[in-house]
Parts: structure tokens; C-alpha cells; sequence
């Protein structure tokens, strides 16, 4: 039986990454599910902002691929294409998208409907700027 495989998108690149703690659910969440048995990878744009990301999920063996869907991109056609052709060319069973406000992910969600992947959600969350192992 194959693993079942899912992709957490992130689609900002610029300072609002720090707004709520979206990284830093991101990596509590991705070492979780990868060791319940899933396939892990995130899909996020490379900036100076998302290194830290970036090392943390290097350190944790999962793959992390250069895919920008920010505001910053483009148009709203190149950010729909972009995540269209990744879901395309990746097909995980799950597109997970992180947002640190409400509309945060419409593209990637868009692209992955195009791109026929069947389950697609979406987490809202507030999350501390550093996490204390000791709770979690």
C-alpha cells in the first residue's frame, strides 16, 4: 500500500510571515504527520524570510519546494498557473493550505481544484512566535 502523501502550501514570502506564527505551526505540524506514516512536503516560496523554515524542514528530511504564489508573484493568472502546475506535476492526496488571515490561500486552492486533487483544506490559526516544547 502506498503512502499516503500530502503538501502543506505556504503563499507568502515577505514580512507578513511572521503574523500569527504561521511558521511556526508549520513545523510543528509537518514532523508530525510525516511520522504518522504520510509523505510529507511543503511547497512555499525561497526568501530571505522563509530560511528558517527552510533549515528546519532540511533538518527534519522534508522536502520543501520553491513555489511562489505570494502577492508578490504576479497576477492573479501567473499565481493560479503556478499552483495549478505544481499540483499538477506533484498530485498529492492532500493540499494543505496554512493562512495567517482570511484570504490568504484562494490561488493555491484554486490551482489545486484544476489540478483534480480531491482533498484540499485550509487552517486558520494564531500560533506564539516560539514554541515551548514542554507544552507541546
Amino acid at each position: 500500500m502506498a503512502k499516503n502523501s500530502i503538501v502543506f502550501m505556504m503563499d507568502y514570502r515577505g514580512d507578513q510571515l511572521q503574523i500569527g506564527g504561521t511558521s511556526n505551526y508549520l513545523k510543528l505540524l509537518a514532523p508530525r504527520v510525516r511520522d504518522l506514516g504520510f509523505d510529507v512536503r511543503v511547497a512555499m516560496p525561497y526568501s530571505n524570510r522563509t530560511e528558517d523554515v527552510l533549515d528546519f524542514m532540511s533538518e527534519q528530511n522534508i522536502t520543501v519546494d520553491n513555489v511562489d504564489i505570494s502577492p508578490q508573484f504576479g497576477n492573479v493568472f501567473d499565481r493560479i498557473y503556478a499552483a495549478y502546475s505544481y499540483f499538477s506535476r506533484v498530485r498529492p492526496d492532500l493540499a494543505h493550505f496554512i493562512l495567517p488571515w482570511w484570504n490568504s490561500c484562494e490561488y493555491g486552492i484554486l490551482g489545486a481544484r484544476l489540478a483534480s486533487i480531491g482533498s484540499r483544506i485550509v487552517t486558520y490559526q494564531s500560533f506564539p512566535e516560539k514554541i515551548d516544547e514542554k507544552i507541546f
